[in-house]
């Protein structure tokens, strides 16, 4: 009942008859104008009466008085997926780096003081609708903003979902699918939730040429190391690349990185070299996966041998000998001064590795001898 002039009060009676006590009455309409009853349940088959009067004595006026079935509510409205956050919004097939999204509809429903909720149905991509919610928000005033929060999404996986408007009594509007004519084939978000890379696997040592395997104890024969292993990560997109911490024997690891590499796709064998290595000294090494976060794994120890067990030793190939130092002129008729000789590598510094044979032999030379107050005379 409504009226712009009196306050009114509506009573519904099974009889005309005053000595029958109503079925329900009210003056007030909750947050609507007017004095309404809603939702009565007529139960048994028979004429009602509904009586409309003022709820103060003695007033009059026009009034509107309607009698409805309750309706269905219409479809959800103003669809949206943001964050677990709901401040940013995911666009239609975007990802999100969390577990949890809030999903928003507006809620409405012809029946103007009902008080409607926002179902809906959230599948992986690939699983179709079968029109039974899997979360609902809580129910809100008619015409105002629901919103539902989906947790626990796996990662690196594409969903697609639907939304309904559902009053206090169970009537429930049509679905809406998300995505404005998105196919059901595509994905309204993916999820792409940063997590640590596996450890690396298949590592291996080479020599500096990147092509020359090492094996389990070998001599590398420069002073720089090539590392290889394959990378993985949950997420297929991320980069990763290899580090790598190479310590002598007898040193502990520190977990500081001595080397890494360029970044690769995942699944790939990524490389990481470690130069300035000491000749004739015995190594160990470890590696481990970053990826374009900073995530990391945990750190693989190469070999499978003990620690105090060399992965690798370095040996250097030596180009030429020098002397070390330069003899000093020798006098005609004495003895040769002491001459020392050193392997040495193509950079000049000596390789303390090499234990090859050295021979040294006189040449046919030209040696010049003084005498006094005369001018050196060949001999």
């Amino acid at each position: 009942m409504s009226s712009a002039t009196l306050d009114g009060y509506v009573v519904l009676d099974s009889s005309a008859a005053a000595s029958v006590p109503p079925i329900a009455q009210s003056g007030s309409c909750s947050a609507q104008p007017g004095a309404c009853l809603r939702y009565q349940r007529l139960a048994t088959t028979r004429t009602y009466v509904i009586e409309a009067t003022s709820a103060s004595a003695g007033k009059t006026g026009r009034y509107t008085l309607s009698v409805t079935r309750p309706r269905v509510p219409a479809g959800a409205s103003g669809l949206a997926q943001f964050r677990g956050d709901g401040t940013a919004t995911i666009p239609l097939g975007g990802s999100t780096d969390e577990s949890t999204v809030l999903l928003r509809g507006v809620v409405s429903d012809p029946d103007a003081a009902d008080t409607p909720l926002l179902q809906v149905e959230v599948r992986p991509l690939g699983t179709a609708f079968s029109d039974v919610p899997t979360a609902a928000s809580d129910p809100v005033a008619n015409g105002a903003v629901a919103f539902v929060s989906i947790a626990g999404l796996v990662n690196n996986t594409g969903y697609h979902w639907q939304a309904r408007v559902v009053d206090q009594t169970g009537r429930a509007s049509a679905w809406s699918s998300f995505g404005d004519g998105n196919a059901e084939s595509a994905a309204d978000f993916t999820t792409s939730i940063p997590t640590p890379p596996a450890s690396p696997s298949a590592l291996g040592q080479f020599q500096s040429d990147a092509n020359t395997a090492i094996p389990l104890g070998g001599t590398a024969t420069g002073r720089s190391v090539v590392f290889k292993a394959t990378v993985a990560d949950p997420n297929p997109g991320d980069q990763l690349r290899l580090e790598v911490e190479v310590q002598p024997v007898g040193t502990d690891f520190t977990g500081d990185v001595s080397g890494s590499g360029a970044t690769v796709g995942t699944g790939a064998v990524a490389t990481a070299t470690v130069g300035g290595l000491i000749d004739n000294t015995a190594y160990h090494w470890q590696a481990r996966t970053t990826d374009q976060t900073g995530r990391t794994s945990s750190w693989e120890p190469f070999g499978g041998n003990a620690e105090t067990v060399l992965d690798f030793r370095v040996a250097l190939a030596a180009s030429h000998l020098a002397f070390a130092p330069q003899p000093a002129d020798g006098v005609a008729g004495a003895a040769l001064p002491a001459v020392h000789v050193a392997a040495q590598d193509a950079q000049g510094a000596t390789v303390t590795s090499f234990t090859g044979n050295v021979t040294v032999s006189l040449a046919a030379n030209r040696v010049a001898i003084r005498s006094p107050g005369r001018r050196p005379l060949p001999r």
